[in-house]
């Protein structure tokens, strides 16, 4: 941070709300992201996309069947804890007792994923800290919680850029109340410039599972009139609950007479199979996809041909759904009108 100077041009980093990327906006070439690579399940990325990429990003779609189909080491799960034990400087400790605890039941039960620990400030940053030391110490846990680089790290949120892990806890902390008892809505740096990219940064860490606690109800920050409390709010309502308002849901209703002629003919000849067309969103679509009955994830996916996608295209997409758990079958659609019975007999094997 400080000043940067480039042909004869000086750029002011000096302000603790704004990174490089904010200083050179429009004034270096730009371009859309397009891919997410990270999460390893949609619902980690939802609400980003949505607020900070503007649902441009290209993400498979789960091959799991809605999200309560997710497996437990997947997905995001909002922890809440009630009548929290909040000390003098604002430190919450019942969250710190409450993540390292659950930090020691995930080291037991997969000892080789990384752990990642992120806090709204470093009040509670060094509550987590000091837990994780006095378990160290009282349980002799050296082996499960020393801090060892990007396999376990505790981090604020200002510092928290460019990490990642399996699994991601979130400490919001948060708990100061105004005298009408409602909570107060100045949270850490969420009342600046940039909140959103923060809460960005701050959500988007995880790669397999995200796990939030909130010592108050979250619906109390639901008619903030602040930008970045409000972000706060959608987050971890759609954490709580799945809902978010432009979300796209993965079983879209969209589809047209081709699409629906295909999906009945594959229903007509997969008995005991759910079919469903369209699942994802833009280039990351599944043409049709089905999935057995009381099953939990998609047994197959159907892609078919798409002038409008480049070679390159087609390949990505292939390899992030398949990365995602897809199992897929490239098909020409015109065989079912072609040789409807060796359509039927290669999709019946």
């Amino acid at each position: 941070r400080g000043i940067y100077e480039q042909q004869g041009e000086q750029f002011d980093l000096s302000e603790t709300d704004k990174s490089i990327l904010h200083v050179v906006q429009g004034k270096l070439p730009g371009c859309q992201l397009q891919y997410h690579y990270r999460s390893k399940t949609e619902h980690l990325i939802t609400v980003s996309n949505y607020r900070c990429y503007d649902g441009l990003l290209n993400i498979a779609p789960d091959v799991y069947f809605g999200r309560k189909s997710l497996p437990d080491h997947l997905g995001c799960e909002l922890v809440q804890i009630d009548s929290p034990e909040i000390t003098s400087t604002g430190a919450n400790l019942s969250e710190a007792q409450a993540i390292v605890e659950r930090v020691i039941d995930i080291r037991k039960k997969y000892p080789k994923k990384s752990i990642g620990i992120i806090t709204l400030n470093g009040v509670q940053q060094e509550a987590i800290g000091d837990e994780i030391d006095r378990r160290i110490k009282e349980d002799n846990l050296s082996d499960m919680l020393t801090l060892n680089g990007d396999q376990f790290f505790l981090r604020t949120l200002e510092n928290a850029q460019g990490k990642e892990a399996d699994v991601i806890f979130v400490s919001i902390g948060h708990y100061r109340r105004n005298k009408d008892d409602t909570i107060s809505k100045q949270i850490s740096t969420l009342s600046k410039e940039g909140a959103t990219n923060r809460l960005n940064v701050l959500f988007t860490r995880a790669k397999e599972k995200m796990i939030v606690t909130i010592s108050f109800s979250y619906h109390e920050l639901k008619n903030s009139d602040n930008v970045g409390v409000y972000r706060l709010y959608e987050y971890l309502h759609y954490i709580a609950t799945g809902a978010f308002d432009n979300a796209n849901n993965s079983h879209s209703d969209h589809t047209d007479k081709y699409n629906k002629t295909l999906r009945d003919k594959v229903a007509s000849i997969t008995a005991g199979y759910q079919v469903f067309d369209k699942v994802g969103k833009a280039d990351m679509t599944v043409d049709v996809a089905f999935v057995k009955e009381n099953n939990t994830r998609y047994d197959m996916g159907l892609l078919f041909p798409n002038r409008l996608l480049t070679p390159n295209t087609i390949c990505t997409k292939v390899s992030v759904l398949e990365r995602a758990g897809w199992n897929l079958l490239p098909f020409s659609p015109i065989s079912f009108f072609t040789e409807p019975e060796k359509f039927s007999q290669r999709l019946a094997n």
